[in-house]
């Protein structure tokens, strides 16, 4: 499966399953755009990541996912004029009940979970459904699994590079909960 030419922009990229699809998408020869909060990792991240000759450079956008005014710019951007790989996997781990957690806790979570893939959506969609390859392959990703593990970052990148790799996939949403959905 090949990216090339393909430009990615992937929110939560600097660790965890933003930075695991970062690693495989651009190993394809995508170009990719890496957005979170830590402009220090996130340059220290995209010089590492692996680059064809002749695909463009691997760029960093420096924002809170979840407020609207990072979205805004990073579309007004001359540089992001073409996305066509839009991946949601800036996230909060909720690793206690809802109703136990603080008010504080559950509005990071909503605006940086929720409103963090609201926003994205919002913004670029639009722009890929427009573009004539691979119209909107804005996957879905959850990586929950009830086998008494998390999923790995590397299993939910592989999942990824289906929907980007895949002419006729689109528009999907891959369950990776490791079944929870089936059961």
């Amino acid at each position: 499966m090949s990216l090339a030419g393909k430009q990615c922009i992937i929110s939560g990229g600097s660790r965890g399953i933003g930075l695991s699809i970062a690693r495989v998408f651009a190993a394809e020869g995508a170009a990719c755009t890496l957005v979170g909060r830590d402009r220090g990792r996130l340059a220290a991240i995209v010089e590492t990541l692996k680059r064809n000759d002749d695909a463009p450079p691997h760029d960093i956008s420096c924002f809170d996912v979840g407020l609207v005014n990072g979205w805004e710019k990073l579309k007004a951007d001359t540089k992001h004029q073409k996305c066509d790989i839009l991946v949601n996997a800036a996230g909060i781990p909720q690793n206690s009940f809802l109703f136990a957690a603080s008010p504080p806790d559950l509005d990071a979570l909503v605006t940086t979970n929720l409103m963090g893939t609201i926003w994205g959506c919002r913004y670029f969609v639009p722009k890929m459904m427009k573009q004539k390859d691979d119209m909107d392959k804005n996957g879905e990703l959850s990586a929950l699994i009830p086998m008494g593990r998390l999923g790995l970052p590397t299993e939910v990148a592989k999942a990824a590079l289906f929907l980007a790799t895949n002419t006729y996939a689109h528009n999907c949403v891959l369950n990776i909960d490791g079944g929870l959905s089936a059961t």
